[in-house]
């Protein structure tokens, strides 16, 4: 006799016991049934009190094994769980009975305890029946969890099934017992941690913490007699499922924010639910036929020669990759080269980073190859595209970081000049490889790209238009781009699929037909997302409830409505939770990547030899990734949803664990790492929490994008560096790693948004901060030069002198003689700009002087431009103003071709906006300033360098009022203002107001020239901008002539003179000449006229073919045409 038989028969019902067995009921069971089981099971009313009763005290479950004693246990003390750590989405469900201590004070002890037993057997009895679990009981209240520990997709409908069930129990009990009996009951959904939890005896209670559980113990203060009340997330999952009544929105204690709360009514009426097992075969694609014949049509065309660009956006989960993936299986046939570029989200500031993991593929590159077997390796494949010339393999070394060679030596280039060749030989490659048979190229997830990669991309849409390639780029809504505008290129958007390509996609999902009503709920739930789809036809066939019928599948038994969580992370938890190993393989590789191979894996998991490759096909076996490259060798999440959703699961200390372990088997593994990806570490790093291992990382990656002049890139990583600076307990460590960091952001926050931005601004001032408080005297120059920089493009001029020589005087104390020679160079561009042009001279050729490339090439890095260039840059400037106006122009030409063979964007940024096209508007050069104004603008657009930008605009904007449409420029010259204030820069602001003058003028608006005069010669003279003053001046005099006032005019012009002369500006002096010896020839004075200019003319230094000179020797030759155009020959004004 068995044991259960053996309970019955001592209680006199062993007539039970086949009913009993056939029901599956057993003494683990047996606890948790209630007075409708036994009904059902049949029997009578007596035998179920009599039962229940024996139940309740507990007597018939003595001497039995510990599993029977389960229920028992866990109604006295905490249940205890020793599972792992984990995180997951739960719906909680908090029940109490209403007025115990009212009844206690009436009742018999014994009576009140057996009603409050009955209680707690019953409602862990409705618990129970809908898979959920009791957490713990608390004298007349009940803690119980819908999702844990096992995953249910419709973990809220079942909790508000228990719920109703525990409301009839109520109304039951009132009747048995004679009493009125209620309870109130809340239910509330969201994300818990459950903690590890001591063994049973022990001091602790389980760890269960989330806001989740304090929302639904306070939604049930507020619940109604026998009733539920739901919170807000619980009511989106629930969806239609219930008649809800809106209660309101109501402030619950200690949460902050008033919470929506709805009471359920009853079940609706609605259609039966279904569920069913995964399957295993991957699903065909549905319903993008026309997308696909698209896709061939445009590969014909390309294998015909016409390059063809598709772009393919989509939401995630849409079905992007399918379509990639099924463009490259209807191709396969065909004599073909593939290249794929698979862009990443750990990567997003790693230049060309999708190019070097092709390369590194395509070449079969191997950890332990020498460099020599890399080299030879690379060479083959520069050779299948048509070009495996040293140049060219040197570039894809270095690419991927293999150092040079006796055969492969460097190529010396400038870190601007190896980005440009290196993106076009993979441009080349590219074409080379169209040579000889056409090319499929798929770049994937581009909402991940890096500027670089993005930079490739742009060039090669561009040139493969004429050549046998179609290039398929996959990315997500929020992904901005301008290639739609190319001829070649083809946009397709992707929504989500009608109903009958739905429905015929879950048949082929499921194998066989399922019922229409189960139908309908996957309709509904997915709206038409391929993905959501997918995942929610194989969740339905894992769970067993359909059987094979004559015409497809039946429902064995009825079931209600379906509804899923928000989104797919339960129906993916509960399928990886039917298999351990799936679950503990799918979390780490979500760690790893969204692709990890099969070493990072192995070295990762507890999982050994054949247990691993059981897990690994089991694992491709559910589809939750698939295999690429050669066996066990590399896995990709089948989509990004599904490796967040793994991701989720982990508990910060695993997480973090994993990470940890992840960073240093990538360096055990790939030692050269550290150098190639270091953002990589980082990463890792900062997820384990190794906040100063990750600064580190963040750091050289941020100092490695700098080389590259990839300045976005450089910010991000430095900026997630700083992000951890609190958590650096150490304070001379953590002031030591900061002022690394704000140093490191002041020069690429130069160049992408202005010298005094209040980002960098807020860098520069920082760093001087903490390099004084820790006397750190190397970076605290360096601030200092950033806040030089600052304070001139502010025009607080002289506070930048002050600045300048202190970074001097600094610097000599300390022997950083590269330090002194960029204080010599802004020192030299202060007083340039304060009017002192032979002070100014004497500072930039001291610098130039003192400046070694070769032991001060660095310096670019550090303060922004290479010291050279912008040296240069300036003194040409300089000696157009001192009147060597062709010096000027040949040098500045000169210098900008040099910071063109540099690998420094800001440096070329520089040459032309305070060097070559400064120099070629003074010249009155327009199609010199033309041609240097659209260059500038397109690498301003091209690194996002809105300084630069603004420049361009000026320079653009006054050849267009010169030369072409002034209202055009009038507009043009207005962004540029704008585009200076949002840059922080007011440095030469008040020249740029004078265009914008010069600029109204020349559009007939003369009264708001006037205007912005004043406002011009006002900010010269606040600012001490003395070099230019003169020139506003002039322009003023003009004004004041053309609107009658001669005198005023001549007395202006007059102050001009005075203030060339006293800094010896003689360019701005013979202009300012010619329009007096204007006016005083049509006075009738031409001897006094030419007697000026003859003056002038002979201490010009340096005669030249520039429309100032011209005019002058016009004036002095007699003739009268340049009288009639006065303001057109001028260079400015």
């Amino acid at each position: 006799m068995d044991n259960l038989t053996a309970i019955l028969d001592r209680l006199g019902l062993a007539q039970y016991a086949e009913a009993f067995r056939n029901a599956d009921v057993d003494l683990e069971v047996l606890p948790l049934l209630t007075d409708a089981d036994l009904n059902e099971i049949g029997l009578s009313i007596g035998h179920r009190r009599k039962l229940l009763a024996a139940l309740r005290d507990g007597q018939i479950l003595a001497g039995n094994s510990a599993n029977t004693l389960e229920f028992r246990a866990r109604a006295e003390t905490p249940v205890t769980h020793t599972g792992e750590e984990q995180r997951r989405q739960i719906t909680v469900m908090f029940c109490d009975l209403i007025g115990s201590t009212e009844l206690a004070q009436r009742m018999p002890p014994e009576d009140m305890g057996r009603i409050i037993r009955q209680f707690q057997d019953g409602t862990a009895g409705a618990v129970s029946r809908f898979e959920g679990f009791v957490d713990r009981f608390m004298g007349d209240a009940v803690l119980a969890f819908f999702g844990y520990p096992r995953a249910h997709e419709d973990a809220a409908e079942r909790a508000v099934r228990a719920g109703l069930a525990i409301v009839d129990l109520m109304r039951a009990l009132s009747v048995e017992t004679g009493e009125k009996l209620a309870a109130r009951i809340a239910i509330a959904s969201g994300p818990a941690y459950f903690g590890a939890i001591v063994e049973h005896g022990g001091a602790r209670e389980p760890v269960v913490t989330g806001e989740v559980v304090s929302i639904a113990a306070r939604l049930q203060t507020i619940a109604p007699e026998n009733a539920i009340v739901i919170g807000p997330t619980t009511r989106r999952l629930l969806r239609d499922l219930f008649e809800l009544v809106d209660l309101g929105k109501y402030d619950l204690k200690g949460i902050g924010r008033a919470i929506g709360v709805w009471q359920v009514v009853r079940e609706r009426d609605v259609d039966t639910r279904f569920e069913a097992a995964f399957g295993h075969s991957q699903s065909p694609i549905v319903g993008r036929e026309a997308e696909i014949a698209m896709l061939r049509d445009r590969w014909q065309s390309a294998c015909a020669g016409e390059g063809q660009v598709v772009l393919l956006c989509g939401e995630a989960g849409i079905g992007k990759s399918r379509i990639a993936q099924d463009l490259r299986d209807d191709v396969k046939d065909c004599p073909h080269v593939a290249i794929r570029y698979q862009c990443s989200p750990f990567h997003r500031n790693s230049a060309l980073y999708p190019a070097i993991t092709q390369l590194q593929h395509a070449a079969r590159i191997e950890v332990t190859d020498s460099p020599d077997v890399k080299l030879a390796k690379i060479e083959v494949l520069a050779g299948a595209a048509g070009a495996s010339d040293k140049d060219t393999v040197r570039l894809l070394a270095d690419l991927l970081s293999i150092p040079p060679t006796d055969c492969f030596p460097a190529l010396n280039l400038s870190s601007e000049e190896q980005k440009q060749r290196t993106i076009q030989v993979l441009v080349d490659q590219l074409l080379g490889l169209a040579q000889v048979r056409p090319v499929l190229v798929l770049v994937e997830d581009a909402h991940w790209i890096d500027p670089t990669t993005h930079d490739q991309l742009s060039r090669s849409m561009v040139q493969l238009q004429n050549h046998p390639v179609l290039m398929l780029v996959t990315f997500r809504p929020e992904f901005h781009h301008q290639w739609a505008s190319l001829p070649h290129v083809t946009t397709l958007t992707l929504s989500g699929l009608p109903r009958r390509q739905t429905t015929t996609l879950i048949e082929q999902i499921t194998g066989k037909r399922l019922p229409a009503e189960l139908v309908e709920q996957i309709l509904l739930k997915t709206d038409g997302i391929p993905l959501f789809v997918e995942e929610l036809g194989k969740a339905i066939l894992e769970l067993g409830i359909l059987r094979q019928g004559k015409h497809g599948y039946e429902l064995v038994n009825p079931i209600t409505k379906l509804a899923i969580p928000e989104t797919l992370h339960d129906s993916l938890l509960a399928r990886i939770e039917r298999h351990p190993s799936i679950k503990e393989l799918a979390q780490i590789g979500a760690v790893i990547g969204r692709q990890f191979s099969y070493a990072h894996l192995s070295a990762l998991t507890s999982l050994k030899g054949a247990a691993l490759e059981s897990a690994i096909r089991e694992l491709l076996r559910s589809e939750l990734v698939h295999e690429c490259g050669p066996s066990q060798s590399t896995y990709v999440f089948k989509h990004a949803l599904v490796q967040d959703a793994a991701y989720s699961t982990l508990v910060t200390a695993r997480r973090q664990q994993l990470h940890l372990q992840c960073a240093e088997i990538l360096q055990e593994l790939s030692p050269e790492i550290r150098e190639v990806q270091p953002e990589l570490l980082a990463h890792h790093y900062t997820e384990a929490g190794k906040h100063e291992q990750a600064i580190g990382f963040w750091l050289k990656a941020g100092r490695r994008a700098a080389e590259r002049s990839a300045n976005r890139e450089t910010i991000a990583h430095l900026r997630r560096g700083l992000k951890l600076i609190g958590h650096i307990q150490d304070p001379d460590r953590r002031a030591q790693l900061e002022l690394a960091l704000q140093v490191g952001l002041g020069s690429p926050l130069i160049a992408t948004e202005g010298y005094a931005a209040p980002d960098t601004m807020a860098a520069w001032e920082r760093a001087r901060a903490i390099a004084e408080d820790i006397g750190d005297h190397r970076q605290r120059l360096r601030a200092l030069y950033g806040l030089w920089a600052a304070h001139c493009s502010l025009g607080e001029t002289r506070v930048a002198l002050g600045i300048s020589s202190r970074i001097i005087e600094i610097a000599r104390e300390v022997g950083d003689e590269g330090a002194e020679i960029v204080g010599h160079r802004v020192r030299g561009l202060t007083l340039h700009a304060l009017g002192d042009q032979d002070a100014a001279r004497q500072e930039l050729e001291s610098a130039l002087a003192a400046y070694d490339p070769q032991r001060q090439g660095h310096l670019a890095f550090e303060f922004a431009q290479e010291v050279r260039i912008a040296a240069t840059s300036v003194l040409s400037t300089v000696l157009w103003l001192q009147g060597y106006p062709e010096r000027a122009r040949q040098t500045s030409i000169a210098n900008t071709e040099a910071a063109l063979t540099l690998r420094h964007t800001n440096s070329l940024g520089y040459s032309i906006a305070y060097g070559a096209g400064l120099v070629a508007m003074l010249r009155g050069d327009e199609a010199e300033s033309r041609r240097l104004s659209d260059q500038l603008l397109a690498l301003a657009n091209k690194h996002h360098l809105h300084l630069w930008k603004a420049y361009g605009e000026a320079y653009k904007g006054w050849v267009l009022a010169r030369a072409g449409d002034p209202t055009e420029a009038v507009a043009m010259l207005l962004q540029a203002v704008k585009d200076f204030a949002a840059a922080g820069s007011g440095f030469y602001a008040s020249l740029i107001s004078g265009l914008v003058a010069y600029a109204l003028h020349r559009a007939g608006r003369d009264p708001e020239a006037g205007k912005w005069l004043d406002d011009a010669i006002a900010e010269a003279e606040h600012r001490e901008e003395m070099w230019c003053l003169p020139e506003l001046l002039r322009l003023k005099a003009r004004h004041l002539v053309r609107h009658g006032h001669p005198d005023t005019a001549r007395s202006v012009r007059a102050e001009a003179m005075q203030v060339a002369r006293r800094f010896q500006l003689r360019s701005w002096e013979l202009r300012i000449a010619t329009d007096e010896a204007v006016v005083l020839r049509a006075e009738g004075r031409p001897e006094d006229s030419a007697a000026l200019l003859k003056r002038v003319v002979a201490a010009f230094p340096e005669p030249a073919d520039t429309p100032d000179w011209r005019r002058a020797a016009s004036l002095l030759s007699g003739s009268n045409n340049v009288i009639a155009h006065p303001n057109r020959n001028a260079a400015v004004g």
